[in-house]
């Protein structure tokens, strides 16, 4: 009986002695969720037991931390189940870098993230790229761990990559005629924004032989020089026609832009090569035989430092229509008893309302008008119109100054400017305005527009006293008809006194803000390697209001620029 009782006390005793056993739940997860896999998944574990959890990333992939009931970066990491637990994996794309750099004059836009020199972007990200030049700048390619030219460039970042952006200086495009070229005629080939001057004295071979260092840099005078395009290959060229003094200074020649070499190259256009005709004071280009090359009549003159060379008559250079030239010389005014009669000046345009151009000419003391033909030689002596002067008549031009549309003549004496208003029945030169000089010398070149947008042409010259202290002045129309001299409409930089005198006044608009602005031609030119060489200080009037501001050319024109840097040092 006692036994029987020890036996089921012990039994109860051990059922109630015996340890119970208690399970965690665990509860794992991962983000993204194709970013990799943690293990062991969800499960119950015995209290206490320590679970090695292991994250496990998909390709182009990285574990990058725990969270939950598990924190840290250590993988595998020990996690003890003293309690229900939840673990989340979290997995993150690669981080590439995108180091760019660039070659010359731009900038980079990634539209991911702000502009930076590199950046770390995760896998699989695409990116935008823009390149974005600078100012006469324009983009040339990528390179390095990829070459396009595509822009904008989108680019998957699978991997680190290394890019440069090319930026390149513009081309040159050379400069391109107007399609109205033709139609303008001869006021818009003098007034383009190619300067004859500083071609001629770079391109231009010098006929003399100068010691070092200026070798075969030309040194001459540059009167009867102008702009065509003589080729017909829409570009601006330039011609010379030549100069003497003393003997011959420089040839008769035709500079033609080369648009593969960006230079202008010499050539002899003329059929019978030759290529000197005197000393010639002036070429006007115009269109004299319909067939779309621009054709020059050239006003002759004569060594004046050789009075015994040959009196230049007016030379015509004609177009052959296949990229040649004719010269032919026209003898126009009959000879005078004991005397000679030299050229000064001239200017061509329609002056008796046929539509076809007539030659204004200097020859002092007279001034002569020959009438324009349809055909060939395109002027006439026939009844021809002469003007004995007590004065000296130099420079001359072709304008409607009061805005009739009937062309009138401005003539530069050795005392005032003189303006002749044409009354379309033949009194071309009696209805006078007299507009003194401010001092005494010589005017040599006029424009002519309404600067005040009063509905009256105004006009201004360029005018140097004994050749030297050269100035440009306006004059402004006022009601009665006679001009009034405005000196707030010229701001000089350069002070009075201002070297050599200019020949030439050109209007166009050089800083492309659609008002025309002036600049000049040089007319005494130094060897450009000469450290007094004039063109060095070119300057330009640029309009700004009711004035127009002196200021340097070359900020102007890039081309110009590069010539001046290259050559004239």
């Amino acid at each position: 009986m006692f036994n029987r009782t020890l036996l089921i006390l012990s039994f109860i005793c051990l059922i109630s002695c015996t340890k119970e056993i208690i399970q965690q739940k665990l509860t794992v997860d991962w983000t993204p969720l194709n970013g990799g896999t943690v293990s062991p998944p969800s499960n119950a574990f015995d209290k206490g037991t320590v679970v090695s959890m292991t994250a496990t990333p998909a390709g182009e992939y990285v574990f990058k931390q725990w969270s939950g009931s598990l924190t840290g970066t250590s993988n595998p990491a020990p996690l003890t189940m003293d309690a229900d637990k939840q673990v989340t994996g979290i997995f993150e794309k690669r981080q590439y870098p995108l180091s760019l750099t660039v070659d010359g004059n731009g900038t980079v836009k990634e539209e991911v993230i702000a502009l930076a020199t590199q950046a770390q972007y995760p896998s699989g990200t695409t990116v935008r790229l823009t390149a974005q030049p600078a100012d006469k700048f324009e983009f040339g390619g990528w390179s390095g761990d990829l070459t396009s030219t595509a822009n904008p460039l989108e680019l998957k970042i699978d991997k680190a990559i290394s890019l440069k952006a090319l930026f390149q200086k513009i081309k040159f495009p050379g400069y391109k005629v107007d399609p109205n070229a033709k139609k303008l005629g001869t006021d818009y080939w003098e007034n383009t924004p190619v300067l004859s001057d500083l071609m001629i004295g770079v391109f231009q071979k010098n006929f003399e032989v100068y010691a070092p260092p200026q070798g075969d840099a030309y040194c001459a005078w540059t009167q009867a020089i102008c702009n065509g395009d003589f080729n017909h290959d829409g570009f601006i060229d330039v011609f010379n026609a030549g100069s003497a003094f003393g003997g011959q200074k420089s040839r008769l020649s035709f500079l033609i832009w080369n648009p593969s070499t960006q230079i202008f190259d010499e050539k002899n256009l003329i059929n019978n090569k030759t290529n000197f005709i005197g000393a010639p004071t002036k070429v006007s280009p115009i269109y004299l035989n319909n067939d779309d090359f621009v054709d020059l009549v050239i006003f002759g003159h004569q060594d004046e430092s050789s009075p015994k060379n040959r009196i230049e008559p007016i030379t015509i250079c004609l177009s052959d229509g296949k990229g040649g030239y004719d010269l032919t010389e026209l003898v126009l005014q009959p000879p005078f008893p004991n005397e000679n009669v030299v050229y000064e000046h001239g200017s061509v345009a329609d002056l008796n309302g046929d539509k076809i151009p007539d030659l204004l000419i200097m020859a002092n003391p007279r001034v002569f008008v020959f009438w324009g033909i349809p055909t060939f030689p395109y002027f006439t002596n026939k009844d021809y119109f002469v003007a004995q002067r007590e004065d000296f008549p130099f420079y001359c031009k072709i304008k409607d100054i009061n805005k009739d549309g009937i062309n009138d003549a401005i003539i530069a004496t050795n005392m005032d400017n003189q303006l002749f208003l044409n009354d379309g029945k033949g009194g071309i030169l009696t209805n006078k305005i007299s507009v003194p000089y401010v001092t005494n010398g010589n005017v040599f070149d006029y424009i002519v527009d309404d600067l005040n947008a009063d509905g009256l042409n105004d006009f201004i010259n360029i005018s140097a006293t004994n050749h030297l202290e050269w100035s440009i002045d306006a004059y402004i129309q006022q009601k009665d008809g006679s001009f009034k001299r405005d000196v707030s409409w010229i701001e000089n930089i350069s002070g009075a006194k201002r070297g050599n005198y200019r020949n030439k006044l050109i209007y166009y608009d050089f800083d492309g803000d659609g008002k025309k602005d002036i600049t000049y031609s040089d007319t005494g030119m130094d060897p450009y390697t000469s450290p007094t060489n004039e063109i060095k200080s070119k300057t330009v009037f640029i309009r700004s209001g009711n004035k127009f501001v002196e200021k340097d050319f070359f900020q102007f024109d890039s081309y110009a620029k590069e010539l001046k840097e290259k050559y004239f040092r």
